[in-house]
């Protein structure tokens, strides 16, 4: 089962909590996420970075359209959406260098990515709907 299919309840102290490991991310990796993202996706996934981290600097709590985003952000990262002939991340995935440190930039945000997003799911890991909610 993938990061992308667990499901958790979350209660007020936990949505606090898991904005508070959110925001400190975004506020340390936005930048690189978002060079990332757009290397990955072009300019709307790195706008989508940016616009992520705003929502969740002016959020009382983590909602599940940011748990969505950065399931999203993860995919991105991670290369799950590069199999589509008609996407756009098959061609900016096509003209990177598999040696460049660029490459390595995006493996590691990739597994920071993934860490905060088991840290926001750790909780109660029976309920996935918040965390991962494209699988629901």
């Amino acid at each position: 089962m993938s990061i992308h299919q667990k499901i958790r309840t979350v209660t007020v102290f936990d949505a606090r909590s898991d904005l508070k490991l959110a925001r400190a991310f975004l506020q340390a990796h936005g930048p690189a996420l978002a060079r990332a993202a757009h290397r990955l996706g072009g300019g709307a996934a790195s706008g989508r970075v940016f616009t992520l981290r705003e929502s969740l600097a002016n959020s009382q709590r983590l909602t599940r359209m940011h748990c969505r985003r950065l399931a999203s952000l993860h995919r991105l990262l991670t290369l799950q959406e590069v199999g589509a002939p008609e996407r756009i991340e098959l061609g900016l995935f096509a003209d990177l260098d598999p040696g460049s440190r660029v490459v390595d930039e995006i493996c590691l945000l990739s597994e920071k990515l993934e860490h905060l997003l088991y840290q926001i799911s750790a909780d109660d890991p029976v309920d996935t709907a918040k965390v991962f909610p494209d699988t629901a």
